[in-house]
């Protein structure tokens, strides 16, 4: 599935690729968070950007952890610099492709790649060849005025 914006997982710019791996746990959603806030603030991106990488991460990561894998399974999250901004790739051991739910307006879940698609430039999934699926989001990258004026991240 992939939004209309974009027709092909991102392609790695730059330094290369900073990687996390976790347990498919529940504790691993806030890890990757925290993860991801980090990784925007070194590359000195603005705050607006790490809070929606922040969202998009949690999602991502949240249905990894409860639909595309099992205990004991890992959850492997990779950040890096596109052409489009920045790439978050999380992938589990499933290769079943994600489903963009329709909630009524009751329903306590079930909105998080909705989101992911409001938040994201561009988002898809793919099946790996080594077994199970990446789900990748393009997210907005905006320097952070303070690091380009030598100061230090927001």
């Amino acid at each position: 599935m992939k939004n209309a914006q974009c027709v092909a997982r991102p392609s790695v710019l730059g330094e290369g690729v900073t990687v996390l791996k976790v347990a498919a746990a529940a504790a691993s959603v806030g890890a990757a968070r925290d993860w991801v806030v980090r990784w925007f603030e070194a590359q000195g991106l603005d705050w607006a950007s790490a809070d929606a990488a922040e969202l998009v991460a949690s999602e991502l990561v949240t249905n990894a952890y409860r639909h595309g894998s099992r205990a004991g399974d890992g959850i492997v999250v990779r950040l890096f610099r596109c052409a489009g901004g920045a790439a978050l790739e999380v992938r589990d051991t499933s290769a079943e492709p994600p489903v963009v739910r329709r909630p009524g307006p009751e329903a306590t879940g079930g909105r998080g790649l909705a989101l992911v698609g409001l938040l994201a430039a561009a988002w898809g999934a793919e099946p790996l060849a080594s077994g199970g699926k990446v789900v990748w989001a393009v997210l907005r990258a905006v320097p952070d005025p303070a690091c380009a004026a030598g100061g230090p991240p927001s």
